[in-house]
């Protein structure tokens, strides 16, 4: 039941009480001794900036680190935080002397944290449980300092002008550098293709990569830009004197039974590569990969010395077994066999008129064509590949599935037709009919087998699928631009990342070179979004469509 109430503010406003008349009567005289929801929501607000003007002011006068984040976040941790110290200072007389140089390390962990978010998310952690737990990670941390200085070693170089050290480290899976926030330490790690963690920024190790030589490679280029390093004793010698081997991007590898060629995508030379492989017996676009019948194995070897290709020790033993296979099987001479041979139609036609057995079919006097030839009589030109536009230009593009053809029209208008292989097309004013299969077949010069091969290609569901997946998440297109800039007036919301309003930017950064791709949505997109958005781009030029000029 509704009521009208006045508070002792003065203000009016209405509550919806239930319960048994007793109860509301008693709430009703509750709600006249307080203020309106709107004066109580004041006053909270008017209490928390006291409180926090007041934690600010207790920071200043301790002389706390600035905290980093947004005005609001700052004034709510600087509130979170004197709590903690308060917190802290009354644990500090209760924690036994064998552990107080522990607790000292880990309340200066805290009193010199900048990170508002930090305290925002841990304000309500139990200190005495974060100490405990906080012990029994740092409870070694002495002894693996004197391991640290028995194994590793600060090198400077001679012209030294970044302050602090960069520390470099290696395992079996990773290879992490620390390093304060510095533009040019950023930019070496992300020419190398670092990738930041949160905590480090982080290269995984793989058998392509070459693992250690990476972090040489990476010591030995921040020694140059004056960084001081601190790495394992034998990789510091190293980055001294930049021994290393070169990374290779370009593999011929074995997986799933069959040789798997993998170069960098979007490099200058991608296009020769992705041409060159097709050419490979037996070779086939799968999964962002070509892939190789290992019994090609001597195509392959001549591939990979033409165009610098490493090849992994399980390609070449794959290979070797192959050929080892091949030069077992026992040869046998084939004697000659004399071909039966096949008459041509005016051959046919002659000898039945010489025979006075006149077959009517072969004497009609129209000239009769398949159905492809009078389509191509009728004006029609068939061309494999799609209709494209480049910078606001049409142009013919191949398509790597082989599925696609354009046709020009007798008026020279141009058309893709790109469906299910059954489905029918009609030409000219004679409606003259046959289906997509045959205009592919006939485009592509495919015989029967190669036919068959292409049909079980990505079919029109997979293309719907893929479709679905785009606007599930709201992505619009995507386009890449070597050599790209960020405008001024987009957000960084991630070191690879930018957004402005519903248009994404992605760094993609190279060695050599970089690229800026660029993702429209309908919606301003979230990090999630984009990164799904770039895996659905390269499985879209990968398996659909590959364009080149």
């Amino acid at each position: 039941m509704k009521y009208e109430v006045t508070g002792i503010c003065g203000h009016t406003y209405t509550v919806n009480l239930i319960g048994p008349n007793k109860n509301r009567e008693y709430r009703l005289e509750r709600l006249k001794s307080e203020c309106c929801p709107c004066c109580k929501e004041e006053i909270r607000k008017a209490e928390i900036e006291r409180e926090n003007n007041e934690a600010a002011e207790k920071s200043a006068e301790m002389e706390l680190p600035e905290l980093q984040g947004s005005p609001k976040q700052v004034a709510w941790a600087n509130s979170i935080k004197i709590r903690m110290l308060n917190e802290l200072s009354g644990l500090a007389e209760h924690v036994n002397k064998n552990y107080s140089e522990k607790f000292d390390q880990f309340a200066d962990e805290i009193i010199n944290n900048t990170s508002a978010k930090w305290f925002i998310d841990s304000r309500d952690i139990d200190l005495r449980t974060a100490f405990k737990d906080w012990y029994e990670e740092h409870k070694d941390d002495d002894r693996k300092e004197e391991i640290d200085a028995e194994t590793t070693e600060v090198v400077k170089p001679e012209n030294s002008d970044k302050p602090g050290i960069v520390e470099i480290k290696t395992d079996s899976e990773n290879i992490t550098a620390v390093y304060v926030k510095d533009d040019d330490f950023i930019k070496i790690c992300k020419s190398f293709e670092f990738k930041w963690t949160g905590k480090a920024w982080e290269k995984k190790v793989s058998k392509y990569n070459g693992g250690t030589e990476r972090a040489v490679e990476l010591g030995y280029n921040l020694l140059k830009a004056g960084f001081v390093i601190k790495a394992d004793k034998e990789l510091a010698g190293r980055m001294v004197s930049g021994n290393f081997n070169k990374e290779q991007k370009n593999w011929v590898d074995f997986k799933g039974g069959k040789i798997v060629l993998i170069w960098e995508k979007y490099s200058k030379k991608s296009d020769i590569y992705f041409s060159e492989s097709k050419k490979l017996h037996g070779s086939r676009w799968s999964d962002g990969f070509m892939t190789v019948p290992v019994d090609s194995y001597q195509e392959i070897r001549d591939f990979a010395e033409i165009n610098g290709f490493c090849i992994s020790y399980e390609a070449e033993e794959a290979m070797n077994a192959a050929e080892e296979m091949r030069n077992k099987i026992e040869t046998s001479e084939i004697s000659d066999h004399e071909e039966e041979k096949v008459m041509t139609r005016e051959e046919i036609l002659e000898k039945k008129l010489m025979d006075d057995s006149v077959i009517p079919e072969l004497l009609d006097t129209d000239d009769e064509t398949d159905t492809i030839e009078q389509i191509i009589k009728s004006g029609y030109t068939i061309i494999p590949g799609k209709l494209a536009y480049r910078n606001g230009n049409p142009e013919i593009t191949e398509d790597c599935q082989g599925r696609a053809v354009t046709v020009k029209n007798p008026k020279g208008e141009f058309k893709s037709v790109d469906g299910k292989f059954d489905m029918r097309i009609y030409f000219g004013k004679n409606k003259i009919e046959t289906s997509v299969g045959e205009l592919v077949k006939y485009a592509y010069g495919y015989d029967d087998r190669k036919y068959r091969e292409v049909e079980r290609r990505m079919s029109d569901e997979d293309y719907k699928k893929l479709s679905d997946m785009k606007k599930e998440i709201g992505f619009i297109s995507s386009d890449i631009e070597l050599y790209g800039e960020i405008p001024d007036d987009f957000s960084e919301v991630s070191p690879e990342i930018y957004i402005k309003g519903n248009i994404a930017k992605v760094v993609h950064s190279f060695p050599d070179e970089w690229a800026i791709e660029t993702l429209m949505f309908d919606h301003s997109p979230c990090v999630e979004e984009i990164e799904e958005s770039e895996r659905l781009s390269r499985f879209e030029i990968d398996c659909m469509v590959r364009y080149h000029a």
